[in-house]
């Protein structure tokens, strides 16, 4: 699995290249509002949107941003104590 950094969004290819998901943000001064989470249907259960989320947590931990979810998936995921430091409250 390979995660790519697009025009903000992150995007889960796997080895042979095809779409697999993807994460989208906009960014305001140092907040990332998370608006949308996507895994292909065939890809799903598989804990791929998982993964987006916590490759944009790392990226908003690296760059000491917080993240503001509004996604159904990424608000559900990110209510995890271990994400506290990056919330937006």
């Amino acid at each position: 699995m390979n995660i790519r950094e697009e025009d903000r969004r992150l995007v889960l290819y796997n080895d042979n290249n095809p779409f697999i998901g993807e994460i989208t943000w906009l960014k305001t001064e140092n907040v990332l509002i998370i608006d949308h989470t996507f895994v292909e249907s065939e890809f799903g259960g598989q804990g791929y949107a998982r993964q987006l989320v916590d490759a944009l947590v790392q990226k908003a931990r690296d760059k000491n941003l917080k993240l503001l979810p509004v996604c159904s998936y990424a608000k559900r995921v990110l209510i995890e104590p271990k994400y506290e430091d990056v919330l937006k409250k």
